[in-house]
């Protein structure tokens, strides 16, 4: 049975839709202002399709959403 993972910080669930060397190895191409904060890296990997975002649920407060990217 998988267990649920959940991105650190943010408390959102996603699932990996490829091996984490391939998730690796593309966070470390990344340039330097994609790599700033989690949200800019999860949302790259979200745009490749590297990984599924879950449900819309997060411990972080809405107001703050602008100021992560």
């Amino acid at each position: 049975m998988k267990r649920e993972r959940y991105i650190k910080y943010g408390g959102v669930e996603f699932k990996a839709k490829a091996d984490p060397k391939k998730i690796n190895d593309f966070v470390r191409g990344l340039s330097p202002d994609k790599k700033l904060s989690m949200y800019r890296v999860v949302s790259e990997l979200q745009k490749h399709g590297l990984i599924e975002l879950g449900p819309k649920h997060s411990s972080i407060d809405d107001e703050m959403i602008p100021f992560l990217e």
